[in-house]
C-alpha cells in the first residue's frame, strides 16, 4: 500500500443544497397555427417551446387574423404586448383535416408575377393552368411559388403567361373542434394530442407551465373541466392554474349563473369576463390576464405573491359581441364588482385607466378558504409546491440519515425566512412526530409540516370619518 507524504485535498459534499425556484407563469397553450407558412406543416400536436417571437414565427408562422389563429393571438400577447415569455404551444390545426373544399380562382399576370389572395393557402394542393388550358403548368419549371408579408401565395412565372386559372385548398380553423383542442391519447400510436400533452413538456424542455390557455375554445364546459384537470399531477407532480374566457355574447348579468350551472367553481381556474380590444384588434382576456400575471410575476422576483388585480392591461375597450358585431362596453365599478363577487374577473376602466379587476378563483363564493379563493395565494401555494419538486428530488431514495433531515429543515427553513415579510406573513418547517406514524416510517414515507401564509391582498380600504363637536368648540377657544 502506497504511503501519503505531503499535503492532500479532499472535496466534501455541502450539508445543504440550493432551492430551485419553479416558473411561476409558463403558459401552455392549446390553440390554432396558419402552419402553411412554415417548412413544416407536421407541426400538429407536437409541444413547442418559443422563447421569443421569431421562434414563434418559425415554428407556426403568422397572420393578421388572430382570432382565427388563436396561437398568434397569444404570441402577440405575450411577445409583443407584454414583452414576456417563454410560451409552450400546441398546434391541432391540420392542414389534413381542416381546410376548405378546393376552389379555383383567375389571376391575371403582371410584371410575371400573378398573387393568390387568399390567407392559409397549402403550397402542396396549388394546381396552375393557363387560362382555359386542360394541361397543369409544372412547379419550378414553369413557375414557383413564394408566401409574401401578407400571407398569400405569389406566383412567378418562368414560362410566359397573361391569365391563369389556380386551384387550391386553404386551411379553415372553424373546422377545428373542441374535442380536438380537449385531445387525449391515440389508441393505435399511444402519442399525446390537445391538453394531453402538456404532461411533455417538463420532460421535453425542463420547463414547468404555471398556466393553462385555450384561446377561443376554453368557454365550453368540457373544456375548462379538462383544462381543471391538468392543472394537477403535471407530468405526474406539479400544479399549474387554468385561465378560461366566459361567453362573449352575454350579458354581464347572465355570467355568474352560467357558471354556476356549467358547474366552473373551482380554486385552480379564473375567469375572465368580456374580449379586450387595442387599434382595431380584438383578444381573448384569458391571455392578456396571463401575460400580466407573468409581468407581475417578473416584478416581484419571480415569485407570485402579488395579485395581478388593478394592474393595467393593454387595451383600449372591452367588448362583447352582440348579433355578430363586436359592441364596445364599459363596465362601473359596482358591476364589475358584482363579477367579482361571483369569483369572475374582467376589466374596469377607472382611476388608474384599464385594469384587471378581480381577486377570487372560481370557487368563491361557494368556497372561502383563503388559501383557495385568492388567485395570489392559490397560485403561492402551487408554486412553493412546484419549487419543493424541483429542489428535493435529488433525495428520492437516497438514505434519510440526520444530516440529510437536518439538511432539509435547515434549507426548506431558510428559503421560507428569507420570504417573510415581503411575500409571506410568517412560516415554519418541521417534521413531527405525530404526523409521521411507525407504519409510515416503515415504508421510506416521511411527512412535514410547513406552515405557509402568503400575504393576502388589501381588497378595500375602509376610511370611517366622523365629526368631531371637541374640534368645533375648540375653535372658539382657539
Amino acid at each position: 500500500m502506497a504511503i501519503q507524504h505531503g499535503i492532500y485535498i479532499n472535496e466534501i459534499d455541502t450539508k445543504g443544497f440550493s432551492i430551485v425556484a419553479a416558473d411561476t407563469a409558463i403558459p401552455f397553450i392549446v390553440g390554432t397555427a396558419p402552419i402553411n407558412i412554415t417548412a413544416d406543416t407536421e407541426n400538429v400536436n407536437k409541444v413547442i417551446l418559443c422563447n421569443n417571437l421569431t421562434e414563434f414565427v418559425e415554428a407556426f408562422g403568422t397572420s393578421k387574423k388572430i382570432m382565427d389563429y388563436t396561437l398568434v393571438q397569444a404570441a402577440v400577447v405575450y411577445f409583443t404586448l407584454y414583452r414576456t415569455g417563454p410560451i409552450i404551444c400546441v398546434n391541432v390545426l391540420d392542414p389534413k383535416k381542416h381546410t376548405t373544399a378546393e376552389e379555383t380562382k383567375e389571376l391575371k399576370v403582371e410584371e410575371e408575377k400573378a398573387v393568390l389572395e387568399v390567407e392559409g393557402v397549402l403550397l402542396d394542393k396549388i394546381k396552375v393552368k393557363n387560362k382555359g388550358a386542360s394541361t397543369e403548368l409544372v412547379l419550378d419549371t414553369d413557375y414557383m411559388l413564394q408566401f409574401n408579408s401578407d400571407g398569400y401565395v405569389e406566383i412567378h412565372m418562368l414560362t410566359a403567361a397573361t391569365d391563369l386559372d389556380v386551384t387550391y385548398k386553404a386551411l379553415d380553423s372553424s373546422k377545428v373542434t373542441k374535442d380536438e383542442i380537449i385531445g387525449g391519447v391515440d389508441p393505435i400510436t399511444f402519442k399525446r394530442k390537445g391538453m394531453e400533452l402538456i404532461h411533455e413538456s417538463f420532460s421535453k424542455y425542463r420547463k414547468v407551465p404555471g398556466i393553462i390557455h385555450a384561446p377561443g375554445y376554453s368557454h365550453h364546459s368540457d373544456v375548462a373541466a379538462v383544462m381543471e384537470t391538468k392543472t394537477k399531477g403535471i407530468s405526474g407532480v406539479f400544479q399549474a392554474h387554468a385561465i378560461i374566457d366566459t361567453p362573449h355574447d352575454m350579458n354581464y348579468r347572465e355570467i355568474p349563473e352560467w357558471k354556476n350551472s356549467e358547474n366552473i367553481v373551482d380554486e385552480d381556474i379564473i375567469a375572465t369576463y368580456g374580449l379586450l380590444q387595442l387599434g382595431d384588434d380584438i383578444y381573448y382576456q384569458s391571455l392578456h390576464l396571463g401575460a400580466l400575471m407573468s409581468t407581475v410575476d417578473s416584478d416581484e422576483g419571480g415569485v407570485p405573491s402579488e395579485s395581478p388585480s388593478n394592474k393595467n392591461y393593454k387595451m383600449d375597450s372591452l367588448v362583447i359581441e352582440e348579433d355578430g358585431k363586436y359592441v364596445k362596453i364599459n363596465l362601473d365599478l359596482t358591476q364589475a364588482n358584482y363579477l367579482n363577487e361571483n369569483g369572475i374577473a374582467t376589466a374596469l376602466n377607472f382611476i388608474n385607466g384599464w385594469t384587471a379587476w378581480g381577486n377570487y378563483n372560481t370557487s368563491y363564493p361557494s368556497r372561502t378558504d383563503i388559501k383557495d379563493k385568492f388567485i395570489p395565494v392559490k397560485r403561492m401555494f402551487k408554486w412553493a409546491g412546484n419549487t419543493l419538486i424541483l429542489s428535493t428530488w435529488q433525495f428520492i431514495d437516497k438514505k434519510f440519515t440526520n444530516v440529510r433531515r437536518d439538511a432539509i429543515n435547515l434549507t426548506i427553513g431558510d428559503w421560507l425566512k428569507g420570504m417573510n415579510g415581503e411575500h409571506l406573513y410568517g412560516s415554519k418547517v418541521e417534521l413531527r412526530e405525530e404526523d409521521n406514524p411507525l407504519t409510515q416510517l416503515q415504508d421510506g414515507v416521511f411527512k412535514w409540516h410547513i406552515d405557509f401564509s402568503p400575504i393576502i391582498p388589501m381588497q378595500a380600504a375602509i376610511y370611517a370619518f366622523e365629526y368631531n363637536l371637541e374640534d368645533l368648540q375648540n375653535y372658539y377657544n382657539g
